[in-house]
């Protein structure tokens, strides 16, 4: 039971399905998308690398306070 309905169960289609799916996105696109990641993923790891140079430097600046 989940959410009390009984959970019903297609037959899977076969697993080449999956990857021959989007095998039609080609050229611009398909370099939009990658490019369109990569700058999420940089974005990502510069807030993470501030984040962690912030909280370094705070931790730092109340250490000395605080020895």
């Amino acid at each position: 039971m989940l959410l009390n309905n009984f959970p019903k169960f297609i037959a899977a289609t076969e697993p080449t399905n999956i990857i021959w799916e989007n095998r039609h996105i080609k050229g611009i696109n398909y370099g939009a998308r990658v490019v369109g990641a990569l700058i999420i993923t940089g974005i990502m790891m510069a807030l993470s690398f501030a984040m962690i140079i912030s909280f370094k430097q705070t931790s730092i600046h109340y250490q000395q306070i605080y020895p």
